[in-house]
């Protein structure tokens, strides 16, 4: 019995070893409530950063600098930043930060050599809230706009055109609207709008000839609010999901994910024929809460992200025709909110971001397997070279024996055998070298963490230790 028990608990191990492990941090607090957040490059540089905005109305930059989280206001709207999106909302491919406000304004801020500057895009006077904000060509005439949901059931539409941006209030759609999105998905070849409301509908918004029209894609039977809604496709793994179809991408158009405060579960919607077809992605437990899709283990593969209300966030992957859930972390202490996916340290790592009532901005890095590989070089030539501290999140210094002082270089490389940093060794008094690396590459960023080797040439052949580089 003993035994069997062992050999199910090493099984239960070596899956959790082959499937990888995320790791929480937190980037900051703002000590206010955070809605939304997004990561991109807002400021032209070839950057990605992390923007959010707050109940207070503080608009703000996440930058990670020299392995630390910089946290910098690039201005503020005058009362609460419900929503936050990055977006080349002029059509110029310059990307902007678009803010919807509680005042029932947009405001659009912009960086340049003078640094950050905001534009009131206009709005409602009438005292509704502005609550989401969505680029795309919603009229199908290749003019990229922005589009807000108001708390009284209106859509704004905001064009720009010469230097000065036109709003324009396009009708009332139901009594209160929450979340937009604007895309294609599979059921003809225009772009449309589609909104939740605070009623429990999801509704898909249309320019034709005869003006704005609006048909109803469900109607949730508890009259709640429907409310996070995604446009896009995941990728999956193993087999296609659809037996009907030969390959996903076979598909056209994008599918329709979204979330409802009523129901503890998330949904995505699928043209089929002449109607949509509504599945079950998952369910966390829990209901509401934003939704993205992304690639959070930085690979290949999209997968669908949720904030829930147990202050967890839950990743979607599919997987051979199933839905496979995951917890994987909590941005406690409270329910979660905005949750994004994005190469937020200016890297290639993609990692997913969300934020809570109380104000945390928390990271989930995913660790794969091969993060974690490797040993040292066997016997005397894995003495040879010493690292202190080892793992480390900060600098850390190798030791080599006085038979390695002949080498002045030594190269630090990841799992992979690719070059990470060239450092030059500094001369101990007693006649050993040294070598200090500070956790960053060539161009002075922070890889992601994991494990990574020193290589030092000695003689006819090489020495390696092993470095476990910590979030």
């Amino acid at each position: 019995m003993k035994l069997g028990v062992t050999v199910i608990a090493l099984l239960m191990v070596s899956l959790t070893l082959a499937q990888g492990v995320w790791t929480r941090a937190e980037v900051c607090d703002l000590g206010n409530t955070v809605y939304r957040l997004r990561v991109a490059d807002a400021r032209g540089d070839g950057r990605d950063r992390v923007y959010c905005g707050t109940r207070s109305g503080s608009v703000y930059e996440l930058s990670y600098e020299r392995g630390a989280w910089v946290t910098r206001e690039i201005g503020n709207v005058p009362n609460i930043a419900y929503d936050l999106v990055v977006a080349a909302g002029r059509g110029d491919r310059v990307q902007r930060v678009y803010v919807p406000c509680k005042n029932g304004h947009t405001y659009e801020f912009s960086y340049g050599r003078a640094g950050w500057s905001r534009i009131d895009m206009g709005g409602t006077n009438g005292g509704a809230d502005m609550d989401q904000v969505g680029f795309g060509c919603g009229r199908n005439d290749g003019v990229m706009r922005g589009y807000v949901t108001l708390d009284n059931g209106h859509i704004w539409e905001f064009t720009w055109t010469d230097r000065s941006w036109v709003g324009l209030d396009i009708g009332r759609f139901a009594d209160q609207l929450l979340d937009v999105s604007v895309g294609r998905t599979a059921h003809d070849d225009m772009t449309h709008l589609y909104v939740s409301s605070q009623a429990g509908a999801l509704y898909e918004v249309t320019w034709t000839r005869d003006g704005w029209r609006r048909s109803l894609v469900d109607q949730f039977r508890s009259p709640r609010a429907a409310w996070g809604i995604e446009l896009g496709r995941v990728t999956a793994l193993g087999r296609p999901d659809n037996p009907d179809r030969a390959e996903l991408d076979e598909i056209p158009g994008l599918d329709l994910f979204v979330t409802a405060e009523s129901e503890e579960r998330v949904f995505r919607y699928r043209w089929h024929r002449d109607g949509w077809r509504r599945t079950t992605v998952g369910t966390a437990g829990f209901s509401g809460g934003d939704i993205c899709l992304g690639p959070g283990r930085s690979d290949r593969a999209i997968r669908l992200y949720q904030s829930s209300k147990d202050a967890h966030i839950y990743e979607f992957t599919l997987r051979n025709g199933r839905w496979h859930t995951s917890d994987i972390g909590s941005c406690e202490p409270t329910g979660g909110m905005g949750v994004t996916v994005g190469a937020g340290r200016g890297d290639r790592v993609r990692r997913v971001y969300a934020c809570s009532p109380d104000g945390p901005v928390v990271e989930f890095t995913y660790a794969r397997p091969d993060d974690t590989p490797c040993e040292d070089e066997p016997g005397e030539a894995a003495d040879a070279l010493t690292a202190t501290p080892n793992p480390f999140s900060g600098p850390t210094v190798l030791c080599g024996t006085r038979e390695l002082a002949a080498s002045a270089r030594a190269k630090v490389v990841d799992s992979n055998g690719r070059l990470v940093r060239t450092i030059s060794a500094d001369q101990l008094p007693d006649g050993r070298l040294s070598w200090r690396w500070d956790g960053t590459d060539e161009s002075g960023r922070r890889p992601p963490s994991g494990c990574y080797f020193c290589v030092v040439q000695a003689g006819s052949g090489t020495v390696r230790r092993r470095l476990q580089l910590l979030p």
